[in-house]
């Protein structure tokens, strides 16, 4: 076979027989598809027990005990979360088991590496309703590139603490 041969032919013309529509598919384009049920919307959403808990925003912080923690659920408390603390990563995971948090506020810390990752393999629909904020020395305050690498909504630097508000 001549390598100049099959020069300026696309495949359509090498292989209509792949390109040809099956006998009786004319109105296969035409059909659009069932719209998705909307269902799958619940499994991630929390019904609450009607006692209008449901409604009071919950934030778990998972630093290391020192003024920082201190002042985290301080604001986060008059922010009006009801704030949960784990001074580990064991007791973090624990407590996210238990229940549904809307914010996590965690340390940049191997002490807590177990719990950064069970939060990047969360599936969608849980992570989706949690704000991932991470708190570290050498971590850029409000760098959205840094927060994207560690899966997270937000990173902090510790010496931004003060101003958490």
């Amino acid at each position: 076979m001549q390598r100049d041969s099959l020069t300026g032919k696309s495949a359509l013309d090498l292989f209509p027989d792949l390109f040809a529509a099956p006998p009786g598919d004319e109105q296969a384009d035409a059909l659009a598809p069932p719209p998705p049920d909307p269902d799958w919307l619940t499994d991630c959403l929390d019904p609450g027990d009607g006692s209008g808990a449901a409604n009071i925003p919950s934030a778990l912080v998972a630093i290391v005990p020192d003024g920082r923690r201190a002042l985290a659920a301080d604001t986060l408390e008059k922010m009006g979360y009801q704030v949960d603390m784990a001074v580990t990563a064991a007791e973090g995971l624990d407590l996210l088991r238990a229940s549904r948090y809307d914010l996590l506020l965690c340390e940049a810390d191997r002490a807590f590496a177990d719990l950064h990752r069970t939060i990047r393999q969360l599936p969608p629909g849980r992570r989706r309703l949690l704000f991932y904020a991470i708190v570290g020395p050498r971590l850029h305050t409000l760098y959205d590139l840094e927060a994207l690498a560690f899966s997270a909504n937000l990173v902090i630097n510790d010496r931004e603490m003060p101003y958490l508000e």
